[in-house]
């Protein structure tokens, strides 16, 4: 999402691992032509295949949490530790 954006883009990557949890966070920024053509989109494809992975390997021991602003895109995801 960021690929155009090679002066100003942001990127935070945040991994935190417990004894019974992983959190992966990730946010970044997004390019003004993003935004635009992203403002009243709800969901993709590729969002939808990844909650199917998820649920075929990790049923109930997952949550996804997707902030989709207007001038960035950030995924929580914590995974119960195996």
């Amino acid at each position: 999402g960021v690929s155009q954006e090679l002066e100003t883009a942001k990127i935070s990557i945040n991994l935190t691992t417990r004894a019974e949890e992983i959190n992966f966070e990730i946010e970044n920024s997004k390019a003004d032509y993003e935004q635009e053509k992203c403002a009243h989109k709800n969901g993709s494809i590729g969002q939808k295949n990844v909650k199917q992975q998820l649920d075929l390997l990790y049923p109930e021991e997952y949550d996804l949490e997707i902030s989709n602003k207007p001038k960035s895109y950030k995924v929580n995801l914590t995974l119960a530790a195996r």
